[in-house]
């Protein structure tokens, strides 16, 4: 199965505070999650949302997956006063 971790994300995420850096496509927000938040930070309900769409939106390459995984990744970090 070939996954699609480099399509783009509907737009570009620039969190104004916070770990995470810059993401334009789907691995850049894979690796931010991954990589930058605070240990334990994926086990909060919205983290894990937002990893579940990522996961979706890479193994289907659909616009509306990808959309779901930006519109979920963006209320992460709403949610968490970083954007």
């Amino acid at each position: 199965m070939e996954l699609h971790w480099h399509k783009p994300l509907t737009n570009v995420i620039t969190p104004k505070r916070g770990p995470l850096p810059q993401m334009v496509s789907l691995i850049d927000a894979n690796r931010a999650l991954i990589g930058e938040l605070p240990h334990g930070y994926l086990k909060r309900a919205h983290w894990m949302r937002a990893g579940r769409a990522l996961m979706m939106a890479a193994n289907t390459g659909g616009d509306k997956d990808i959309a779901w995984a930006y519109e979920t990744i963006v209320g992460a970090l709403v949610k968490e006063d970083w954007l």
